[in-house]
């Protein structure tokens, strides 16, 4: 992993900014406790943009913008 993120890690090591790279495994009872959480609304995920299914290409593209302020929602129904 360290080595795909190398650019990363030189920036900011020349930049001075702290960089941390980790990684996670899901898992069932976190993630439902975190549903309820936000069922609950005692947190909020921020959400920029939702997209139908059919236009995963769109949604995509719009990832690879880099301006994408919060999750790019895609919408099953």
């Amino acid at each position: 992993m360290w080595f795909m993120a190398r650019r990363v890690f030189a920036t900011s090591r020349k930049t001075g900014v702290s960089y941390y790279r980790f990684l996670t495994e899901s898992d069932g009872a976190q993630l439902a406790g975190i549903a309820r959480l936000v069922d609950e609304d005692r947190i909020k995920p921020v959400i920029d943009q939702v997209f139908p299914f059919e236009s995963l290409p769109a949604a995509f593209a719009h990832l690879g913008t880099g301006r994408a302020k919060g999750k790019v929602v895609l919408s099953m129904t």
